[in-house]
């Protein structure tokens, strides 16, 4: 996120990184509300309880992390006028380049900010 969005967000607080990503229209939550997981592969993840995004109404995208998180947002009760969207995970698991994925991202990004400013 830092990458694309050009601020290091490591170095910054808590509290400055949450106004940087609300500065730039982002917001960060979990699809699962909690899950028994084996260490920290997705493969492992059982007993899921998913969070309930019907109360989203003010939002108009959803990005998700990677595939699990993808089929996971379909449990979540999200309003059917938000918009869904699935880039690479950012997992250092996922075999693909970095570049690549960055990139997947800025596209995902860009087009949230042009969304978010009509």
């Amino acid at each position: 996120m830092s990458e694309i969005l050009g601020v290091d967000l490591k170095e910054m607080d808590y509290e400055n990184r949450i106004a940087t990503l609300l500065e730039h229209k982002i917001g960060l939550w979990d699809t699962l509300k909690a899950c028994k997981i084996t260490g920290s592969s997705d493969s492992s993840i059982h007993n899921e309880e998913y969070n309930d995004f019907s109360q989203l109404i003010h939002i108009k995208r959803i990005i998700c992390n990677g595939k699990k998180a993808s089929d996971y947002i379909q449990r979540c009760n999200v309003p059917e006028n938000i918009d869904i969207l699935r880039v690479p995970s950012s997992s250092p698991a996922r075999a693909m380049k970095f570049a690549e994925k960055s990139e997947e991202w800025k596209k995902a990004i860009n087009a949230n900010a042009e969304l978010c400013s009509d």
